[in-house]
């Protein structure tokens, strides 16, 4: 085994022997995990608390993205057609429309 450091920190060398060692034994504890989780039985749901967060982050932001990315290609299109602010009003309503139809697609999913 060889040792160097890169940018100050220690990096270690494994040889290929037991580069395939650790990678058998990374095989036979990944068989093990999925026959555990298959013994089981169904997957296991997040706690309500958490799926409410994450519910309650995902909108808001998925739906700011699309307004954004809407005004953004709005306003490049305006400038570079020089068509005044009409574009840039167009996929704002169509980044809205966008967004209402991604957190109705969020919700439809967090329900299933």
């Amino acid at each position: 085994m060889l040792f160097f450091t890169v940018y100050g920190f220690p990096v270690t060398c494994v040889t290929i022997k037991k580069m395939k060692k650790m990678l058998v034994l990374l095989e036979k504890r990944v068989t093990n995990a999925r026959k555990d989780k298959a013994k089981s039985g169904a997957q296991e749901k997040p706690e309500p608390e958490l799926r409410r967060v994450s519910l309650g982050v995902t909108i808001p932001t998925t739906f700011a993205a699309a307004v954004v990315v809407g005004v953004v290609i709005g306003y490049a299109l305006d400038r570079w057609l020089g068509s005044g602010p009409w574009l840039t009003l167009l996929f704002l309503i169509l980044g809205i429309a966008a967004g209402v139809r991604e957190m109705i697609h969020v919700l439809k999913k967090m329900d299933e």
